[in-house]
């Protein structure tokens, strides 16, 4: 039985591989400026939408869920307990699955077999995937007809990742850029959504309300509302608000969109460097062998010679190539960061105004309800007395202002009996 190159993969060091690109074989090479949104456009080549772009998911994270899914001493698979991981599932991903259910049935499978009757690694293979899509341990039924469609593309997809390089690689002067291109192309195909017949999630019953942080703002679903001409200044500032509100949400979810492409675009091509890197190290350890050059032709010793010049190259450009997408993802960043604070501060000054308005309300109610309990007053103080008696007091407007300056608010006075006895005075 050949042995799973899952266990080969090669350890990721950014440290290293930025180092040792000043030292390989031809001229070193200046990672360039790129714009922001570059690799968002590499990404969206691969058919990624903003909002499902696929986080980096690493051979070892796969392992480790295979074995809490698969263990030897209990009778059946059983969920790993972990969390959803990713809201698609790409051909990479199907690849490192394929990878780790293979290495799992070459070491266990007649162990497995034996404690689960009969394990086959097609359903091990949707019951992981199953785990990493949805985060719990799916029927059996569903995870055939998953595993079955998965494994039918898994044992092409590495000759379709390597297409790209394989066809530079033909020719015998392949530029920088052609390598640049490449490897480009190979990390969008890694990173290209696999449509597979997963279950449809079930609803999760609601959780009591509690005192948190405050909810992402809802994505706009309706566009701007147009003017109209016979709505009142009040209508037309609140229309303003919303027109404004709609224009900061969706440029606040087309700059989170660029981030996660970025982000997944930066993390494909971090691992395409990191095999880069791994192939070049390994030719280079290969030849430095001193006896190597006498067990081989020199006919072989200068192809071999060819091929560790092609992978430095190929090295140095996946280095560029990540260069590039590290600084395409600080640029999303930043722009994700913009439109998140232009959003919350323009909800905080909403809310600020909105304050304001309600204060003034406020005012303006107290303000009116006590002219008008000042009127009664004076109303029932009056109404004992006939209208040419000297007793009776009509302020002036000097003496209203200390009144009202004087005067307390109660909002439990019987003001409908008060207006009765006056209505029935007037009508006396």
């Amino acid at each position: 039985m050949p042995q799973s190159p899952f266990r080969n993969r090669p350890q990721r060091n950014e440290d290293e591989g930025r180092a040792h690109a000043n030292h390989a074989e031809g001229p070193a090479i200046t990672a360039s400026p790129v714009a922001a949104g570059s690799a968002t456009a590499d990404a969206a080549a691969g058919g990624l939408e903003p909002a499902e772009a696929a986080p980096t998911m690493s051979a070892a994270e796969l392992t480790e869920r295979s074995k809490l899914m698969f263990k030897l001493d209990a009778s059946g698979p059983m969920a790993s307990g972990r969390k959803a991981l990713t809201p698609i599932v790409t051909k990479e991903l199907v690849q490192l699955a394929w990878w780790a259910v293979n290495e799992l049935c070459d070491e266990h499978g007649p162990a497995l077999s034996q404690a689960y009757g009969n394990f086959d690694r097609v359903v091990a293979l949707g019951w992981l995937l199953g785990d990493v899509r949805l985060g719990r341990l799916i029927e059996h039924e569903d995870a055939f007809k998953v595993g079955r469609k998965a494994a039918k593309r898994a044992p092409t997809l590495q000759a379709n990742f390597d297409s790209p390089t394989r066809r530079v690689r033909k020719r015998k002067h392949a530029s920088e850029e052609e390598w640049v291109a490449a490897a480009k192309e190979e990390n969008t195909r890694r990173m290209t959504p696999v449509e597979l017949p997963f279950p449809a999630e079930p609803a999760e019953p609601a959780e009591p309300a509690e005192p948190a942080e405050p909810a992402e703002p809802a994505e706009p679903a309706e566009p701007a509302e147009p003017a109209d001409p016979s709505e009142t200044p009040a209508q037309a500032a609140a229309r303003e608000v919303r027109n404004r509100r709609h224009d900061l949400l969706s440029a606040l979810r087309a700059a989170e969109g660029a981030l996660m492409q970025a982000d997944a675009f930066a993390a494909g091509a971090k691992r395409e460097r990191e095999r880069a890197k791994q192939a070049y190290e390994n030719k280079k350890k290969w030849m430095e062998n001193p006896r190597r050059q006498l067990q081989i032709s020199d006919e072989n010793w200068q192809i071999a010679t060819k091929e560790r010049t092609e992978l430095a190259v190929r090295w140095r450009a996946a280095n560029r190539v990540h260069m590039e997408a590290a600084d395409a993802l600080d640029g999303a960043k930043i722009d994700a960061w913009e439109a998140k604070e232009n959003y919350k501060l323009f909800e905080e000054g909403v809310k600020r105004q909105e304050d304001l308005v309600r204060q003034e309300r406020k005012e303006r109610t107290n303000r009116e309800e006590k002219w008008r309990q000042i009127e009664l007053g004076l109303f029932l103080m009056n109404s004992r007395y006939a209208p040419d008696d000297p007793k009776r007091w009509e302020p002036d407007e000097w003496e209203y202002g200390e009144l009202y300056d004087r005067w307390e608010l109660d909002w439990e006075l019987d003001l409908t009996a008060i207006a009765v006895v006056k209505c029935q005075h007037a009508e006396g």
